[in-house]
């Protein structure tokens, strides 16, 4: 019994299979050309938002945005800073067993009548404000002269606490300049004063002697 061998099918695929084929290929390009748009679209709004800088010339910046102070001005707050400075350096609170943690109320007026005396507290500020704007590092020495003047309210806080003999509004007091003084100290290293003499100016205005050995 002879077996006849089947011809092979040479029909194309059926118009159906052809239409899911073409609405499938149709799809894919629609969706490659609505990414493409897409982009195309949001490459003007990434330009604009990055470019801006890069455009700009490091003229056209504003120098206060640069930190640190440049040289000449330095030079000056430093000339400025160094009286009060030299006056820090060589004043002590003389006060046998005074202990501004717990101090005693009847030693309070004595102390009001020290800190009193301290320059830096009656005119640094005005000083450092006579000496104008530096050419750059303007944000940060604005924010050295704010702490200066909040050191100055606030041992002017501490001179009423004192002249009243009133040691929990005192204790108060030393509390806050200890946080003032360690933010200035950081604002003078940002503005490129941190060595200076303006570092100097109002170290501890309570600096007890030091002792003898």
């Amino acid at each position: 019994m002879s077996h006849r061998t089947q011809p092979t099918s040479t029909r194309q695929p059926s118009r159906a299979l052809r239409l899911r084929s073409g609405t499938y290929d149709g799809e894919r390009v629609m969706k490659t050309t609505h990414a493409l748009v897409v982009s195309l679209l949001l490459l003007p709004v990434a330009e604009g938002c990055g470019g801006s800088d890069a455009g700009s010339s490091p003229d056209a910046k504003d120098a206060s945005s640069t930190s640190t102070l440049d040289r000449a001005f330095v030079e000056r707050a430093e000339t400025t800073c160094a009286p009060y400075a030299d006056y820090q350096a060589k004043t002590v609170l003389n006060l046998e067993k005074f202990n501004r943690y717990a101090p005693d109320p009847a030693l309070l007026p004595q102390v009001a009548a020290h800190l009193e005396q301290h320059p830096a507290y009656k005119s640094l500020v005005s000083d450092l404000e006579a000496l104008g704007a530096p050419k750059s590092g303007g944000t940060a020495w604005d924010a050295v002269v704010a702490d200066f003047r909040e050191n100055a309210q606030a041992v002017q806080d501490g001179i009423d606490a004192a002249r009243t003999s009133d040691p929990a509004r005192f204790t108060d007091f030393v509390g806050r300049l200890e946080q003032d003084k360690t933010q200035l100290f950081r604002d003078l290293q940002v503005a490129g004063l941190g060595g200076s003499s303006c570092a100097g100016a109002e170290v501890d205005p309570l600096k007890p002697p030091v002792p003898d050995h």
